[in-house]
């Protein structure tokens, strides 16, 4: 049993204070102004890292949502959301044909994934031409890095390197956000 398994029997509770709720309103209400900029109503979308759907209010009514995530458990729980089709999956390696999937959303994985530029990749791989990237990543503080208590290694990076790394891996940043523990960014994939 992996931690996230063993969290999740008690994830809802982790997240139900008042300031956690406060803190994830703000973060999805930003998420999904990026995507509202955009105008973008994807009738597809895969989360990668979605946990037990929690990402899941920056979408439409009408999308229809694939989720992967690695613990099974996590997703058995998001799996009662009537929109979420559930995949166990690594997002290093996504079970998904190259070109299968017009948008792709990662809110809250980033700061685990050791290989940011594989996961880049990856996301790429499965994409439409020209498809769109909503992700968000934990940036060095204080904040972020008592989050560690909880069991993880987080990985925070330096928004700077951030936009770097992903102009490298064939993206262009269309919109981006802030709020004081993540920075939110909406990319679109470049020919090569």
């Amino acid at each position: 049993m992996s931690l996230w398994d063993f969290k999740a029997i008690g994830y809802g509770s982790l997240r139900s204070s008042i300031f956690t709720r406060w803190i994830l309103s703000h973060e999805m209400k930003l998420l999904k102004g990026l995507m509202d900029q955009q105008r973008l109503r994807p009738a597809v979308a895969m989360d990668i890292g979605t946990g037990v759907g929690a990402g899941l209010d920056i979408y439409s009514s009408g999308t229809t949502v694939i989720g992967l995530d690695r613990s099974w458990p996590m997703l058995r729980r998001g799996r009662k959301q009537a929109r979420l089709i559930g995949i166990v999956g690594d997002a290093l390696s996504l079970p998904f044909l190259e070109g299968s999937v017009p948008f792709v959303s990662s809110i809250g994985l980033t700061e685990y994934l050791s290989n940011k530029p594989a996961f880049l990749r990856e996301v790429k791989r499965v994409l439409y031409k020209e498809g769109r990237f909503l992700v968000t990543i934990a940036r060095p503080n204080i904040w972020n890095g008592l989050r560690c208590l909880l069991g993880h290694r987080i990985r925070m990076i330096r928004p700077h390197l951030w936009t770097v790394m992903t102009r490298d891996e064939g993206f262009v940043c269309l919109a981006q956000a802030r709020t004081f523990l993540q920075s939110q960014y909406l990319f679109q994939v470049v020919d090569d």
